[in-house]
């Protein structure tokens, strides 16, 4: 739903109590997908002797690591707003002749 849609059918104390359910109970796809398939893996590895140095496996062993945001080039940035307000319609504000 684009973000003008939803400012007009929610109100910040909703918006608000999404945000905290979704800390208690996240709907990523990596908490819907990943963790349970990780869990489950991690059970089956588990019960035929663990790792492969014989320690016991854990969900975030069998998780992709999350790689830090790579800063962005402050110059690159400036030209991604540029062109988006160059999308936009230009309109003359300077006033029609009479």
């Amino acid at each position: 739903m684009p973000v003008f849609q939803l400012k007009e059918t929610i109100d910040a104390d909703e918006f608000d109590g999404w945000c905290r359910f979704m800390r208690h109970y996240p709907f990523d796809p990596e908490s819907m997908y990943l963790v349970p398939a990780a869990l489950v893996a991690s059970t089956i590895i588990n019960a035929h002797g663990g790792g492969r140095d014989g320690r016991p496996v854990t969900i975030r062993d069998l998780l992709p690591e999350r790689a830090p945001p790579k800063p962005e080039d402050p110059k690159a940035l400036d030209e991604k707003f540029r062109s988006f307000f160059r999308r936009l319609p230009q309109s003359d504000p300077s006033p029609e002749p009479a």
